[in-house]
């Protein structure tokens, strides 16, 4: 059977970046790695760069990773008042005042065990001056470790390692915390990021203290251990930015300068942050392990969202585990960011989706739409197949960017044969990386994503 080509997808590419044609893909997917020593508003810091995303990561503040950036765009809130400053240990409860730089941080959970921030009097997790050295340093990859003092009120001691690899912008966090005393500890590794509650300054003069653009979300988990899928940790019940199913399956919150925090036991895997101004993600994702205990009743992901400053908090927490001393735990956890609308519905390797790939047929016309962002420079390919998974057709989208939006929205011709849709993504060498989407055409004339 000769079957011609058969589809044509308009593209539509949002944003501040203008369109990047295939020489700018071929340059970023092929920049080279880069770290180097260098500072950060006053502090001695890292810097890894890769032409997509930059980190910088100072030790002497507790091992902060203080931006990650998508080209120029910064998710992170820093906290200008604290820029450069260092502080000594403090010797007195009087002394304790938490110091709050912004950033990503690694603590010990649960909270109400540890005491902190700030750090309990001869703890330094938190506050502490961290080492840190370069451990890898090629083209293809680079490496920053950084370690805290050996902490033996808490017990432990925290070793993270950042790694950037070229032509993409995911980031492997390794992180691992070994009992440092002579007696067992149980602690949970717990990730804590603060992202930008002001996208915008209020061009009138009037002071902003955030806006309606700010939004985070998570995957409910369909068997929970909570009544409604999540639990609230602190703030009013039922708060007003909280957004229980704003799509089927998906928590959202927008942030609005209120005091609360919900936490739920994410089996999914991945917490989203979206500036829905201007179409900027930014994911974590994580292993879930349902046979493990977790700390605060059960949660795996939690978000805080702060009444006194311009953020909220994504939380990623790993299961409890006892440690004997001298033994190790380590959990990873992966950054990744991509321009792309909210809400985002669903995560993979490849990139994130805010409408499932989706099909209508009428009397006289079929077509297709769908939104996603992608993590690494490349090409889309629309596949189609038969019920067999024989490929019938493939048709070339053309260049997709972390820096570009990938938006669907056409009328296609459909040959009846082909019962499956797929959206590749392919590197610039052609060979496949992964797939972005699926759909299975049934006979109400619609299409399922799966």
């Amino acid at each position: 059977m000769k079957v011609l080509s058969w589809i044509s997808v308009l593209l539509g590419l949002a944003g501040a970046f203008a369109t990047c044609g295939k020489s700018q893909i071929d340059e970023l997917a092929t920049k080279a790695c880069t770290v180097k020593e260098t500072t950060f508003h006053g502090w001695k810091s890292f810097s890894l760069e890769n032409g997509l995303v930059k980190l910088d990561i100072v030790p002497a503040i507790g091992g902060r990773i203080m931006s990650y950036n998508l080209g120029d765009y910064p998710f992170l809130y820093v906290k200008e008042a604290e820029f450069g400053k260092l502080y000594k240990a403090p010797e007195s409860e009087t002394q304790r005042v938490w110091h709050n730089y912004g950033g990503y941080k690694t603590w010990p959970a649960p909270q109400s065990r540890w005491g902190g921030p700030p750090d309990p009097l001869g703890s330094f997790l938190d506050g502490g001056r961290y080492t840190g050295r370069i451990v890898q340093q090629g083209e293809e990859v680079v490496e920053v470790e950084v370690v805290s003092p050996k902490d033996t009120l808490i017990g432990i001691q925290f070793t993270r390692s950042t790694l950037l690899r070229k032509g993409t912008t995911r980031v492997i966090l390794k992180q691992k915390m070994t009992n440092v005393v002579n007696k067992a500890v149980t602690w949970s590794i717990w990730d804590v990021t603060q992202v930008r509650g002001k996208l915008r300054e209020d061009l009138s003069g009037q002071k902003v203290t955030h806006n309606s653009g700010a939004w985070a979300y998570f995957p409910l988990n369909p068997k929970s251990i909570h009544p409604k899928g999540f639990i609230r940790l602190d703030g009013k019940p039922n708060d007003s930015q909280w957004y229980p199913n704003i799509r089927a399956g998906i928590f959202g919150i927008q942030y609005q300068f209120h005091k609360s925090k919900v936490g739920a036991d994410v089996t999914d895997g991945w917490i989203a942050y979206v500036n829905q101004l201007d179409n900027y993600v930014f994911v974590q994702r994580f292993t879930y392990f349902p046979e493990k205990e977790y700390p605060d009743g059960g949660c795996s992901a939690e978000i805080w969202t702060d009444p006194n400053f311009p953020y909220m908090e994504t939380e990623v927490l790993s299961p409890l585990v006892t440690l004997q001393p001298g033994e190790s735990y380590s959990f990873d956890v992966e950054w990744v960011a991509c321009r792309c609308a909210g809400p985002v519905i669903a995560v993979n390797d490849y990139g994130v989706v805010s409408q499932h790939l989706s099909l209508k047929k009428d009397s006289d016309s079929t077509s297709i739409s769908g939104i996603f962002g992608v993590y690494t420079p490349g090409q889309a390919v629309l596949i189609g197949k038969d019920e067999k998974e024989n490929v019938l057709v493939t048709e070339k989208l053309g260049t997709v960017s972390p820096f570009e939006m990938l938006t669907l929205n056409r009328t296609i011709s459909l040959p009846q044969e082909v019962t499956t849709l797929e959206i590749a993504i392919l590197n610039l060498q052609g060979e496949r990386i992964g797939l972005l989407d699926k759909l299975a055409i049934t006979g109400d004339n619609h299409g399922h994503s799966g």
